[in-house]
């Protein structure tokens, strides 16, 4: 796993331990928009979050981590750095707790990710995953310009269509 940890003034950004899965299973159970992604009708259960932090552990290029204000997990994200013919970053999962959207939280983290992968990877491709019917989270993309590349149908194992976002910085 990529060792990560981006301190701001308002939050942490660090890798998952093995005592942050059941919050970070809170976070993606608690995400109505989110956990339709992972599973058709049932929530994650424990089995399947370590399932999923095991994989991301054992994969140099892959991330797993929570977002955390006063220590307290709020959401996480999850991607992976591809090393094609150029660095691109691809976010699989970013999902922060309901009550904490809306206050450009989402905005400020997604930033602080592209200015630590910019800086540290030479990351300047960055590519998101959104399942098409996530309209807010479709909207977050949009708004933080990135382009709608392509839809995938039936990308996934609940045969939903997957929308690729990306956004280039130079």
């Amino acid at each position: 796993m990529i060792s990560i940890e981006i301190v701001n003034d308002n939050y942490i950004i660090r890798n998952i331990k093995v005592e942050d899965l059941n919050d970070a299973l809170y976070c993606i159970n608690h995400s109505e928009e989110n956990f339709k992604t992972f599973r058709k009708d049932n929530r994650l259960t424990y089995n399947d979050i370590m399932e999923r932090y095991l994989e991301s552990l054992t994969n140099s290029l892959e991330f797993f981590c929570g977002i955390f204000i006063k220590e307290k997990l709020i959401g996480i994200i999850k991607g992976r750095i591809e090393n094609n013919i150029q660095n691109e970053l691809w976010m699989m999962s970013i999902i922060i707790l309901k009550k904490f959207r809306m206050r450009g939280l989402g905005t400020s983290i997604l930033k602080s990710i592209e200015e630590y992968f910019f800086n540290n990877y030479s990351v300047n491709i960055f590519c998101a995953l959104v399942e098409d019917e996530n309209i807010s989270g479709k909207h977050f993309w949009d708004k933080n310009n990135y382009k709608m590349l392509r839809t995938i149908k039936g990308m996934i194992s609940n045969n939903k269509n997957m929308v690729i976002y990306k956004k280039e910085i130079k």
